[in-house]
């Protein structure tokens, strides 16, 4: 299985409603002309230059991140939501926590543990604020949890139960108040004919929950992730993704619709509540080439396994694609506007793109790999990752003025990561913490905290 595309393909999201056909491809990267108003049909075409300005983001309150060896023991941040009166709330994927910061940076409440008691999770897919209400989304209990602003349970309520054979489902709530969750399954035949060596590509279905007592309401249906069939049967397979694997990328679109990319090629589109395609672009983007040493670190799993284990030897017995995939995550600020993580191919440092509502592009945001954007508003992104140590973190950043020019990548941005520009919330218990002393060398000390670790990081250029 052999992937080496020289153009991108086609999206093939296919919307359950019928689709009167796609009814605008926007080119505003070829023009760099914004509108209030989408732009004349046209035919599709391939937009070869993601043509915008670079912009830095700069840290305003980061939680998780001390002083050296010393933190609040933050766990790794999956979900991020703002809070309406500036503040933010993250939940903790690994402790099964929820918790809530002000805009000061002052805990307000942790809420959650693993359990299937009231207030308590299996899995957390997605956590959203409604107003002054936050609510999870559990994809292993299938209920919606609700707290208050100060972390009181205020109800738990069931959904209906959705079989998928990728564990880690995603779950996402539209501005209409409905959640959106997509779930994937392989076919049987497939799974019989190739149990236990084959890479095969799930079906991903979009499903909407309308109301309490309601039920999933089919809208989408498009390829899902690649997973390899790890079972010694046909009949009890099991599914683990698959050397740099495809999946498919959504988020809702703030109107009811949703927009859908899927990670091999760059195009992107948007999709009404009605099934109506109003925008589908195509940057002509491929993803980096798939090297021996990428090869050799997914077989070992990022020196999870020992080379010789019968798991990495059935990982190295895999076919591998020619490339990586070259988008890597897609979310929707709280206007609507898509956000894209692109793999450039440098070793380092992913760009994240943000689009206007007509695919139109607006800026390009480097930053590390192990740096994730989870929810945008405004200027204001909550970012979460680890730094150089391995200290999980999360903050409130707010997006800089354009640098430099988007076909130049020459110059290269310089993102400001310097926790001590920025209000630095102490564990319960310490005082708050001086800024790092500068290193003698000049170079930022790696044992400074998550964001510490680059004070200036120049990405994109020598």
């Amino acid at each position: 299985m052999m992937r080496d595309h020289a153009t991108p393909a086609r999206n093939p999201a296919v919307p359950a409603g019928a689709i009167a056909g796609v009814t605008c491809a926007l080119l505003l990267a070829c023009t760099g002309q914004e509108s209030d108003a989408p732009p004349a049909a046209a035919m599709t075409r391939p937009v070869r230059v993601f043509n915008a300005p670079v912009a830095g983001i700069e840290p305003r309150l980061l939680m998780g991140v001390l002083t050296a060896g010393d933190t609040s023991r933050l766990g790794p941040v999956g979900h991020a939501a703002f809070a309406l009166d500036g503040g933010f709330v993250v939940a903790d994927t690994a402790a099964l926590l929820v918790r809530g910061f002000s805009r000061l940076g002052q805990a307000t409440f942790t809420v959650g543990s693993e359990g299937v008691g009231p207030g308590q999770f299996g899995r957390i897919a997605s956590l959203t604020v409604s107003g002054d209400t936050v609510l999870i989304f559990d994809d292993r209990l299938w209920r919606i949890t609700a707290f208050d602003h100060d972390g009181v349970l205020i109800s738990t309520r069931r959904v209906e139960a959705r079989p998928t054979v990728v564990p880690a489902t995603v779950a996402r709530r539209g501005a209409d108040g409905h959640w959106l969750h997509v779930t994937e399954q392989v076919g049987t035949t497939v799974a019989a004919e190739a149990a236990g060596s084959a890479v095969v590509r799930t079906t991903a279905t979009l499903a909407r929950w309308s109301a309490p007592g309601g039920a999933w309401t089919t809208i989408a249906q498009f390829p899902g992730t690649e997973v390899y069939l790890a079972g010694d049967s046909a009949e009890s397979p099991i599914y683990r993704s698959a050397p740099f694997a495809r999946s498919p990328l959504w988020a809702p679109d703030g109107q009811g619709g949703y927009w859908y990319a899927d990670s091999d090629a760059y195009s992107l589109m948007r999709v009404r509540a009605n099934g109506d395609t109003v925008t589908h672009v195509t940057y002509g983007t491929t993803g980096p080439r798939v090297t021996e040493a990428d090869r050799r670190d997914w077989v070992v799993d990022g020196g999870r396994l020992e080379a010789s284990s019968p798991e990495a030897r059935t990982r190295g017995a895999l076919p591998v694609p020619g490339r990586r995939p070259v988008l890597l995550g897609l979310l929707a600020s709280t206007d609507g506007e898509p956000w894209v993580a692109i793999d450039t191919g440098a070793r380092d440092t992913i760009e994240w793109h943000a689009l206007d509502q007509f695919g139109g592009p607006r800026r390009r945001v480097p930053l590390p790999r192990r740096i994730s954007i989870l929810a945008v508003r405004g200027d204001s992104l909550l970012v979460a990752g680890r730094d150089a140590n391995g200290v999980a973190f999360a903050g409130r950043f707010l997006l800089g003025a354009g640098i430099g020019s988007g076909s130049d990548r020459r110059a290269g941005p310089r993102v400001t990561m310097d926790p001590a520009a920025a209000r630095v919330a102490p564990a319960a218990g310490h005082d708050p913490p001086s800024p790092p002393a500068a290193p003698e060398s000049g170079m930022p000390a790696d044992g400074a905290g998550a964001v510490a670790a680059r004070a200036r990081r120049t990405t994109g250029g020598s």
